[in-house]
């Protein structure tokens, strides 16, 4: 997918076959177009950027919101013990942050 300045279509086929990709691999490694997308995709500021955080003592994570430099993530809950589906979920709710649909609906 070469440009991502709109909103991407769930029913394209670039776009599926990234989200595919990602999916199958959260952790890596990526082709070029992911790559390149993923640069942009998390490059957005982060005051509300989804992020992990590792739970105290745990190999376990849960998702959280950042807030402005200095102050602390907030927690909004999900425990993953796989760190691959704890990177699904980020990209999930990024994506719907953004783009305002779920990437799992263009895998159904």
């Amino acid at each position: 997918m070469s440009n991502w300045t709109d909103t991407p279509n769930r029913n394209d086929p670039e776009v599926v076959a990234l989200i595919r990709r990602f999916r199958a691999a959260p952790l890596g490694p990526y082709d070029s177009d992911l790559r390149a997308f993923l640069l942009r995709f998390r490059g957005v500021p982060a005051r509300g950027k989804h992020v992990l955080v590792r739970l105290d003592g745990r190999n376990a994570w849960t998702l959280a919101r950042m807030g402005d430099r200095g102050e602390p993530v907030t927690p909004i809950g999900g425990c993953y013990d796989d760190l691959a589906e704890a990177e699904w979920a980020v990209f999930s709710a990024r994506w719907l942050d953004l783009f305002g649909w779920k990437p799992e609906s263009a895998l159904e």
